[in-house]
């Protein structure tokens, strides 16, 4: 999703060399993979993976480390930075060239945020929230100010608050407030800060050395859990199955291929090219009819109705299909690995040492719940089956069957 949307920025072209992916020590040999493939990857290098070289075995650092890490050993402080957090995504379409053009065009930082309405049910605590600059009428202009930062507040001070999005844009010229930060102010933070909030204490500093502006991401959805995943991988889904139904539904007729050369035929030459001129100078009507129709303030009630309808509703004692939890988060599951002589390590220990990842554990569980053996059920188990095996003798073979 990502890298095709990075395809559409000019200023970044040619994207394959200007993108650059940052993986860890366990997931490396994926990403190797997926470059190999040019349908999966749409060409991306293989030499632009960053590998932190952190293991399941270590302590996980999070993006603001990994954005330093990156800065200090690949990309330096030259070049402006846009960071894309890959476990959101915004909505199908999504124009990451109007973030890029802003940033650059205005010369400067700009985040990306999201409005959490009441009815999405979002933790404050979960979030980055921002302050942002407003209009007499109380909404956000089209590209507000950033006027504060909390990161993961405690409660929300507005009834509709507004948190970061996953696309941050830094100039090359903010870029030494990343070292700064960890230099000065994250040793002096507290150390029950989980390593996931630091990106967010990380603007929260840069926002107080330099301006922020804004853009609006309207919707953005989550792919971080199983069920988050198949979520959007559905509604992605369903999008792009109703935009190839409106391009049928308006698809223009082809008037060309039947006219001839009498009078009729000439009159509706005429017509047709006067059709074209109008929709040259107002724009194709037809696209947009579709872009309303797929507008996902339209389509989204549609397909969380749809979906909702979809889910099997479970009954007791039937056939459970909902993913147990340890399948479901795979940085929950138990990985104690052997450690071995290095003079005489196994096949066996060399997978085994490598922690499941996600896309590893199974999508669906159709495991039967162990409700049978709970109780004693009246006896011992007897078999009863039928011996069939020849009786040997232990004096001589001759004697056998006796």
């Amino acid at each position: 999703y990502w890298v095709r949307a990075l395809k559409h920025c000019p200023r970044l072209a040619p994207s394959h060399r200007t993108t650059h992916v940052l993986c860890n020590q366990d997931n490396v040999d994926e990403f190797q993979s997926w470059t190999r493939d040019p349908l999966k990857s749409s060409g991306f290098d293989a030499r632009n993976l960053i590998n932190n070289g952190v293991s399941s075995s270590m302590p996980r650092t999070g993006i603001a480390r990994d954005v330093l890490f990156a800065i200090e050993n690949a990309l330096g402080c030259d070049n402006h930075l846009m960071i894309i957090d890959g476990d959101y995504l915004p909505e199908p379409d999504f124009n990451l060239n109007r973030i890029v053009e802003h940033s650059i065009v205005r010369g400067k930082d700009t985040l990306t945020y999201v409005t959490l309405a009441p009815e999405m049910g979002a933790d404050v605590r979960d979030h980055v929230v921002i302050d942002l600059e407003r209009s007499p009428g109380g909404r956000p202009p089209a590209n507000p100010r950033v006027l504060n930062v909390h990161p993961y507040p405690q409660s929300a001070g507005a009834r509709e608050p507004t948190a970061m999005g996953p696309v941050l844009f830094l100039r090359r010229t903010s870029l030494p407030l990343v070292r700064q930060f960890f230099a000065e102010v994250e040793p002096g933070l507290p150390s029950d800060v989980p390593y996931h909030h630091l990106m967010g204490h990380l603007v929260a500093f840069m926002h107080s050395k330099v301006e922020f502006y804004a853009l609006e991401v309207k919707y953005v959805f989550s792919i971080k859990s199983l069920d988050a995943f198949l979520y959007a991988d559905a509604m992605f889904e369903f999008h792009a199955q109703e935009k190839d139904r409106l391009a049928n539904k308006y698809k223009a007729g082809d008037t060309d291929s039947t006219l001839g050369t009498s009078q009729a035929d000439i009159r509706k030459q005429m017509i047709q090219k006067q059709f074209d001129k109008e929709a040259e100078r107002f724009g194709d009507v037809r696209n947009k009819a579709i872009s309303g129709e797929i507008d996902l303030d339209v389509l989204l009630p549609k397909f969380n109705e749809r979906y909702a309808s979809s889910l099997h509703v479970k009954l007791a004692g039937e056939r459970d299909s909902s993913v147990p939890e340890r399948f479901a988060d795979a940085s929950s599951f138990r990985h104690k690995p052997v450690t071995q002589h290095a003079c005489y390590v196994t096949s066996n220990n060399r997978y085994g040492v490598k922690q499941a990842g996600q896309q590893e554990m199974p999508m669906r569980w159709h495991g039967v719940k162990g409700d049978f053996t709970s109780g004693f059920r009246g006896a011992m188990y007897h078999n009863t089956g039928f011996v069939s095996s020849a009786t040997t003798s232990k004096v001589h073979r001759n004697l056998d069957d006796f």
